[in-house]
């Protein structure tokens, strides 16, 4: 017995694989900070690095009294850090926000207990999904 199989079908089924198998690249930004001094703290560390997917990472780490800001030397493009920092200083300190920009969803959570800040952002690409 034959199977033949017309150009249509082999034409979904590539879609199909090529659907399943396409990955979205995103952008992940971390900031935490813990035991800020009058003056600011003692340890500031920041990294960058992108997956084999593609994805990237970044991170931005600060620890213990000292005298140096907590900020960037390179800083990744946030597009809702700001915003969940000025809601922790208005007195929302957890929540999350997102918001669509560009084909690009953006989603932010953050939380501050005593002396301990986290905040993450989240980047995806949302143009190829259906």
């Amino acid at each position: 017995m034959k199977t033949r199989i017309s150009m249509a079908s082999i034409a979904v089924i590539l879609a199909m694989v090529a659907h399943s198998t396409m990955v979205t690249a995103t952008t992940l930004i971390k900031i935490y900070k813990e035991g800020e001094g009058e003056n600011g703290y003692y340890d500031v560390r920041e990294m960058h690095s992108t997956d084999y997917s593609g994805n990237q990472h970044h991170t931005l780490e600060c620890y213990q009294p000292g005298s140096k800001k907590c900020k960037w030397e390179s800083a990744p493009i946030g597009r809702l850090i700001e915003y969940a920092e000025n809601q922790i200083l208005n007195g929302f300190l957890v929540g999350t926000y997102q918001e669509t920009f560009n084909s690009v969803l953006y989603r932010v959570q953050w939380s501050s207990v005593g002396n301990r800040i986290e905040i993450q952002e989240t980047q995806e690409d949302i143009s190829s999904i259906n």
